[in-house]
């Protein structure tokens, strides 16, 4: 099961909303999910892009933001989002960043001993942002010549969160920002492996950022025990049966032609292990569906279920892998 942090917003109906675009915002999204193994929904075809043009050795300097016990990501790492901001602007923003500040951020956020799996940051700090920066702005580049496809998104987005603060229909907003995401009466309840309890600025808007990177995109920044920003999965992007790489037709589809979709859609998810929860909002449809055409593949021998740490992943079986290759 997916650990979560909680976010108290206050009174809904005197919240003020600001949507924000930020093109750094799905960068470090797309990083962290095709490079740094944090799962945020992005689609095959875009991994594997932001995998080629990445530069070499980027798991194991990745590895203390993303995917150990004590991973998080500094806030001098990630975008400031006073505006609509370029990602440029990320990168010159990094670029920027003093070694000192980072240890500093580190210091304060483990005061009695900085963890041992951020020893290649600790042990030369310098190198390591340089190394970091490269990374964002490969990644950049990889998107930057598709990004304004989805203008007519965020300009929907804007209009749609902007249409519900005015028709005090906020709380259904809220609950609907994302398939992980949790509303709890004036709480959000956001995924987070090192879960905590945090609150708004009631003096602050609430800063929202639709990220275009995957269905699962999950982030938030605070500074101490206050929000900055929530980002989310922009609405409308396409699912992972629409990206390149998949049969646009179903009726052409020897996978969905011997499973049905759902099943089919299922198995060509599981490129790597994932939790339910992941696979859901992978999919876009609910844990009860997801779970129940599992277990019909789990019978059939095609996929199993691992404990790994506190979670239950799913994964291809040898059989289910060799089936998919078979049907491509």
């Amino acid at each position: 099961m997916e650990s979560y942090s909680d976010v108290e917003l206050g009174r809904l109906g005197g919240l003020h909303i600001r949507v924000l675009k930020n093109p750094g915002a799905t960068v470090l999204s797309l990083v962290a999910d095709a490079l740094g193994g944090r799962f945020q929904g992005v689609p095959e075809a875009t991994r594997t892009l932001i995998q080629t043009a990445a530069p070499p050795n980027c798991t194991a300097l990745l590895r203390p933001l993303f995917n150990h016990p004590y991973a998080l990501v500094p806030d001098c790492l990630t975008p400031v989002v006073e505006s609509d901001s370029s990602a440029d602007a990320f990168i010159e923003q990094l670029g920027d960043t003093k070694a000192d500040d980072l240890l500093t951020e580190l210091e304060s956020e483990f005061p009695d001993r900085i963890p041992l799996g951020w020893e290649p940051v600790v042990r030369n700090p310098h190198a390591w942002l340089h190394a970091y920066t490269d990374v964002i702005r490969h990644a950049w580049e990889t998107i930057r010549p598709t990004w304004h496809r989805n203008d007519a998104l965020f300009e929907r987005e804007y209009e749609h969160i902007g249409a519900s603060a005015v028709s005090g229909t906020l709380d259904l907003a809220l609950a609907q920002l994302s398939p992980r995401f949790q509303l709890s009466g004036n709480s959000l309840r956001i995924p987070d492996p090192r879960p905590g309890r945090f609150r708004l600025d009631q003096d602050r808007a609430l800063t929202l950022i639709p990220v275009a990177s995957g269905s699962g995109a999950s982030m938030f920044s605070v500074q101490a025990d206050t929000v900055d920003w929530i980002a989310y999965p922009l609405p409308g992007l396409a699912a992972p049966s629409e990206q390149p790489g998949h049969p646009q037709h179903k009726d052409q589809d020897p996978l969905v032609l011997v499973l049905g979709q759902p099943r089919a859609a299922v198995l060509r998810a599981l490129k790597h292990p994932l939790t339910m929860g992941e696979l859901s909002s992978l999919l876009q449809c609910s844990p009860g569906t997801t779970t129940h055409h599992c277990t019909r593949l789990e019978a059939a021998g095609l996929l199993n279920r691992r404990r790994n740490g506190q979670h239950v992943r799913i994964a291809l079986t040898h059989r289910g892998t060799e089936l998919v290759d078979l049907l491509l």
